[in-house]
């Protein structure tokens, strides 16, 4: 909670920081001394989507380290220098938030660092591709028309103690699964508690035709020799490494609908 606070008021400080100007310095005052700085812009930062990229507790001490990100209005030049183009590059603002006593204070002002180091990519799990016929296909494709596009009952598709929510109003009018990966290729001879983890690459057409792709992550059970979902996964499984487990699927999913 500590750690949501400190981001929330650095991505505020930043806000201002970008904003303030020498005769309109905003609210920045709520954060530091504004006397004290020995500049201000004469022109206010244009940026938007502001976010937090990292919040950091800095060990053995009561500060967090919290990066901020926006894209930020800037002029690259022509390669002749005749001419700029206006761009908006991700920048990248590191905080130091002080919680000491349980109240929030920046110490001193945002720096600009390098974008966060990504890891590399996660070998998942998900093998197998399973053709659109099987019924564990066509219990996904079932499942997920619901979820998303209210088209049947979710529960009919859900296994027991299951509390799924289908979004309401449906956004979508078409869903589409396009690929559909497990870990394990589903027996021809389903056996009750029989559990598969399925990658779904899904196409999503809205009313005002507009389309977006999307993945989910689910976990598939088996019950009266026929699949249902048991639980919408909070991240896809990756192949452990060496010291390191894979996470574990949530049991259920979230949601009001009962499961059978």
């Amino acid at each position: 909670m500590d750690q949501q606070r400190a981001g929330g008021y650095a991505l505020g400080f930043v806000a201002s920081w970008l904003s303030a100007t020498k005769n309109l310095p905003g609210d920045l005052a709520n954060y530091i001394d504004v006397g004290a700085l020995r500049q201000v812009s004469e022109e206010a930062w244009q940026y938007r989507d502001l976010g937090i990229a990292t919040v950091t507790p800095v060990e053995d001490s009561g500060f967090v380290n919290v990066v901020v990100a926006a894209n930020v209005k800037e002029l690259s030049l022509s390669e002749t220098g005749e001419g700029s183009t206006e761009i908006w590059p991700r920048r990248y603002f590191q905080v130091a938030v002080s919680l000491e006593d349980g109240a929030l204070r920046v110490v001193g002002l945002p720096a600009p660092v390098a974008p966060p180091v990504q890891g590399s990519t996660s070998v998942l799990i998900y093998t197998q591709t399973i053709g659109s016929s099987d019924p564990a296909a066509q219990t996904v494709t079932a499942f997920l028309g619901a979820y998303l596009a209210g088209s049947g009952d979710l529960s009919r598709y859900s296994s027991p103690g299951t509390d799924f929510i289908a979004l309401d109003p449906a956004p979508y009018v078409m869903v589409e699964v396009i690929d559909l990966r497990s870990d394990v290729l589903p027996s021809t001879s389903l056996s009750d508690g029989d559990t598969i983890r399925a990658l779904v690459t899904v196409s999503l057409l809205s009313p005002l035709e507009q389309q977006l792709t999307s993945t989910y992550t689910l976990t598939l059970t088996v019950r009266a020799s026929r699949w249902e979902v048991s639980a919408i996964d909070l991240a896809p499984q990756a192949i452990p490494t060496s010291g390191s487990a894979t996470p574990q699927p949530s049991p259920t999913g979230d949601g009001n609908s009962k499961g059978n």
